[in-house]
């Protein structure tokens, strides 16, 4: 007997060897005629039998097979015979001509190779359904039809066993598929009437025997009666056993599924828990970011730990971008309140309330040991390095200078130059004298030589909080507790100015190295520039909201640092007024604080008994290149070359890692208006203010043509746009009122775009250069050919925008961004044009709009209300939304992967950011007034800026542009320490350290 038989056309019989060895391979026993012969008799009667042995008739269903008289009669047999039937669909047939037989059941599709292949599995469930009862069906089948060919013989008949299963089989028929035919029921019941009968003979037999067998069976019976009862007490009592044992599995079976539901419960519970406490970690971590940008980064990592969310991921990347420490100094056991570094940056001396002063190796790795400076009977409350770094200076509440030698820290003289405290020190140029100030308000030249003073300077009526001394060494400036800074020329002792207010407070004055500018705080926290030589007050730096304890510029004078008593450390460029860094952490009071080498780090110290080290790494730039105005960015196909325009006219090619300049296009004219490059990177259009467009090949910057399109006549910014594959550059005329087609390389016009009404925003062509979207001051949008310059679609419903602003068509060409002076961007279907979505979310402002590379995301930039957001491409759904410029956003730039966007804005930084988290990831500062379009490699590892003046500064995004994962590791690296014990009871929630009990006195 086989699984199945298999009934077809000779046409369709590749596609049934194709089935049968699917289906054999799946260790199924199939039956088909593979031959192609006549029909005989004995053929025709091997194929019944092969029917008959078959649980389950396959029909495959074509218009030949449906026509086949040899396939009908296969057909009529296994309906006869009550065959499971099972039709499969190779080629579709007109409808009603399949054999009722077949139209009774469902069919299973297998018109197709891919239907073939899914549509198996369902022909195996079709044949494992109820296989038992096939199988019996079958077996009863055969033997049933060999009983009748053998003229019903009762030789063949059922007996025993066999009998009663048929008859178990057979009363199951009502509820099953198939059922059984007349011949198995005729067959069952002839074989129970043939036992009927036998047994009848056997028991007439049997009838003399038990009259003799009366009397023993009678003595027998008692002894049976009790057998017998006690029997059925055991069979009783084996029930009721076996009964238990059944209820005793049930409920351990049900206790085990309680149990797996249990753990599966609580397994989902903790994971909820631990995303929840993630979640909550994660914005802890943002809280505290305002205040202790260290401590945010641990919570945003013990986030992590317990469940990588997006929240978590995000608060690491803003609490890194935020946090500058990279070495927490525990410098003393009481306040820091002085520090310097050496020239060369390697040595760091700090002075404390603990009545030391303590030199450190910045050199070193690990846990450095200090030095100790000892002998002041009281606070040491200046320290100071000469310029040389051969000594270190230090002065005390005790009225006295100590000298040490700063190679062994041996002590080399002590001198008394007041009966009060001493409040600040300064080498003059030479370093062979210090100026120091104090209490009793006389500042004083000290000739280290001799350790006599050799000139005072007085005026005022209160102490003195600080000396400074100019880097030329002609200059001194004194504050004093109360009034006017003071300005003397050290050679004289005569008095040159005074700055500020009479009932003034400054704190912490400082000079600029060329002696250019001189800043000192104020109490309210702010921090004025003047022009020493003058007495003007050049600028007034806000942002601090404590009173100013100390600034120092760098060695270039571009930067100042500032520590003020709200417990930070403030960056400053000081030509544009604006604070680069706030570097938080200090708890207490941040004291001072000085530039190392290079001015790529800050050295503070503070009142927590601290002194930190700060990295300036992340928010310098690695190059920076003076250009006459360069200021829009492309790059070439490969990335390794970058193309700056702007200024009097004309393009650079530069390195991209170097800013190197390679090439020059053209010649200085009106001045550059704008440029493009075409889809393969091989070509460079430049335009410039008077209309002229040139077309160059790339990279070696060979012309190849030239068009001559008119400017605008009312000095509106001329603009141009290039074709994708480079044949064409737009141009709107405004006398035509027209959208004018030029030829790239001859420069002849080829064709006029008319339909806007008042002038053109945008031109944009799609990726194949097949089709042109324009937008227009006239509420429309339109959509052209190319080739023809037809009008194919006018958009007109724009709700209550006035003007159709930005337009960009898919990395596909299959979809139309557009946005509008209602500030929703609405996203259409090519070629047929029809709204899909809209996004709304922008709240006022010019917006524009880009694809992400792989066409699955939307980037728009709302110019006024300051932010970017990113929107799924396929649903309209707001992804993320840009948060964190101070200005009007000039740029939003997707990387060439798609995987990073930066930002520009007129509050001159460029913001970076994860496209698919909206994570800030880095914030890179220095621009003058304005920030242009940034320009990022692939994995944005390297950010080229330009901005109001035309410098080109390159940023690395070595170690932050990259994944969370990845980032874990360079949080772990930059943390200076762990949370505290308090730290984990407070955000942990773990059980807080009790403090040990003091032992009993003894009485």
């Amino acid at each position: 007997m086989s699984d199945l038989f298999l009934s077809y056309s000779r046409k369709d019989q590749a596609f049934v060897r194709e089935l049968h060895a699917a289906l054999t391979a799946r260790s199924r026993d199939v039956w088909a005629d593979w031959e192609d012969i006549p029909p005989t008799a004995k053929w025709w009667e091997e194929v019944k039998q092969a029917i008959e042995a078959a649980d389950v008739f396959v029909f495959v269903v074509s218009p030949d097979s449906v026509a086949s008289k040899v396939c009908r009669d296969e057909i009529e047999h296994a309906a006869s015979l009550n065959k499971r039937i099972v039709p499969l669909i190779r080629r579709e047939i007109v409808r009603g001509s399949a054999p009722p037989a077949i139209s009774a059941h469902n069919w299973i599709y297998m018109r197709s190779d891919e239907e073939l292949r899914a549509s198996v599995e369902t022909l195996i469930r079709a044949l494992e359904t109820d296989l038992d009862w096939l199988r019996a069906h079958t077996r009863l089948l055969v033997r049933a039809l060999e009983w009748d060919s053998a003229g019903r013989e009762p030789s063949f008949l059922l007996r025993g066993r066999d009998l009663d299963l048929a008859e178990q089989w057979l009363s199951g028929a009502a509820v099953r598929d198939p059922v059984p035919t007349p011949l198995q029921t005729q067959y069952v019941f002839a074989s129970r009437g043939v036992a009927t009968r036998g047994q009848r003979l056997r028991l007439a037999a049997l009838s003399t025997a038990l009259v003799v067998a009366v009397v023993l069976m009678a003595v027998a019976l008692l002894s049976r009666n009790d057998a017998v009862v006690q029997q059925e007490r055991a069979q009783q009592q084996e029930q009721i056993a076996i009964g238990e044992a059944t209820r005793a599995n049930e409920q351990r079976d049900l206790a085990d599924e309680q149990r797996r539901v249990a753990d599966d419960q609580r397994r989902i519970a903790e994971e909820q828990g631990r995303i929840a406490k993630s979640r909550e970690l994660a914005a802890s971590s943002l809280v505290q970011l305002a205040l202790d940008p260290e401590l945010s980064i641990l919570l945003a990592l013990e986030a992590i730990e317990l469940e990588s969310t997006t929240q978590a991921g995000q608060a690491l990347r803003q609490a890194l971008v935020g946090s500058y420490v990279r070495r927490t100094i525990k410098a003393h056991e009481s306040e820091v309140i002085a520090l310097d570094v050496s020239a060369d940056g390697r040595w760091l001396v700090t002075g404390s309330t603990d009545d030391t002063a303590r030199l450190w190796n910045l050199d070193a790795a690990g846990t450095l040991v200090p030095r100790t400076l000892g002998g002041h009977d009281g606070t040491v409350t200046a320290v100071a390095f000469t310029p040389d770094g051969t000594h270190i200076a230090t002065a005390g509440e005790d009225g006295t200078i100590g000298l040490w030698d700063a190679t062994s820290a041996a002590p080399v003289k002590r001198i008394a130059v007041s009966s009060q405290p001493l409040r600040s020190a300064a080498f003059g140029a030479d370093g062979r004298s210090l100026l120091t100030g104090g209490d009793d308000g006389v500042a004083r030249l000290v000739d280290l030589d001799s350790g006599a003073v050799v000139r005072e300077f007085r005026g005022g009526d209160f102490g003195i909080t600080v000396v400074n001394v100019s880097d030329d060494g002609t200059r001194l400036v004194v504050a004093k507790v109360v009034g006017r800074l003071r300005l003397f020329d050290i050679a004289t002792g005569a008095e040159l100015r005074t700055l500020g207010e009479e009932l003034g407070i400054y704190d912490g004055p400082s000079f600029s190295p060329d002696g250019t500018r001189l800043a000192a705080g104020g109490l309210g926290g702010e921090i004025h520039l003047w022009d020493p030589r003058t007495g003007d007050e050049m600028a007034t730096l806000t942002g601090h909201t404590g009173s100013i304890e100390a600034s120092r510029f760098d060695a270039a004078g571009r930067r100042l640092v500032s520590a003020s008593t709200d417990g930070t450390a403030r960056v400053w460029d000081v030509a544009e007024g604006r604070s680069l860094a706030v570097l938080r952490g200090h708890q207490g009071t941040a004291f001072a604080a000085t530039f190392g080498t290079g001015s790529r780090s800050v050295i503070s110290a503070g009142s927590d008994g601290t002194s930190r080290v700060w990295s300036l790494e992340d928010v310098e730039p690695s190059i920076v290149r003076s250009t006459d105005g360069e200021r829009e960015l492309l790059p070439t196909a490969d990335g390794s070359l970058i193309v700056t325009v702007g200024g009097l006219g004309g393009a650079r090619l530069r390195d991209a890692t170097t800013l190197d300049i390679v090439r020059t296009f053209g010649t200085e004219g009106e001045g550059a208006a704008n440029a493009e490059i075409s889809a393969d990177g091989r070509l460079l259009m430049t335009a410039d203010r008077d209309g002229t467009i040139d077309l160059w090949r790339l990279p070696d910057a060979s012309p190849l043509g030239t068009v001559k399109a008119v400017a605008p006549p009312d000095g509106t910014p001329f603009h141009a746009w290039l074709a994708p594959d480079g044949s064409t550059v737009a141009t709107f005329d405004d006398a035509r009122d027209a959208v004018v087609l030029w030829d790239a390389v001859s420069g002849a016009e080829k064709l006029l775009l008319r339909g806007h009404e008042g002038g053109v925003n945008d031109v944009a062509f799609a990726p194949d250069s097949s089709r042109i979207a324009t937008t227009g001051a006239d509420g429309t949008a339109r959509i052209w050919d190319a080739a023809t310059g037809t009008e194919s679609t006018v958009l007109r419903d724009f709700g209550d925008a006035t003007t159709v602003v930005d337009a960009a068509f898919s990395p596909d060409g299959t979809r139309l961004a557009l946005t509008s002076t209602d500030r929703l961007v609405r996203v259409y279907g090519i070629p047929d044009a029809v709204l899909q979505i809209t996004l709304a979310g922008h709240t006022h402002g010019l917006i524009r709009v880009a694809w992400s590379p792989d066409g699955r995301g939307l980037l728009t930039e709302g110019a006024n209300d300051r932010t970017a957001r990113t929107w799924d491409a396929a649903t309209g759904e707001s992804r993320s939304i840009l948060i964190g410029h101070a200005g009007q956003l000039l740029s939003a730039r997707y990387s060439p992967d798609g995987a990073w966007i930066a930002t520009s804005s007129d509050d001159a930084t460029v913001r970076l950011w994860e496209a698919a988290s909206g994570g800030l990831t880095a914030v890179f500062g220095g621009q003058r007034l304005l920030a242009y379009a940034p320009l990022l490699s692939a994995g944005a590892r390297q950010i080229v800026t330009t901005d109001f003046d035309g410098t080109l500064r390159v940023f690395r995004c070595d170690e932050l542009c990259t994944t969370v994962d990845a980032l874990r590791d360079v949080a772990r690296r930059r943390v200076t320490r762990q949370l505290s014990d308090v730290e984990r009871s407070l955000f942990l929630g773990e059980p807080p350290i009790p403090f040990p009990t003091p032992a009993a006195s003894v009485p």
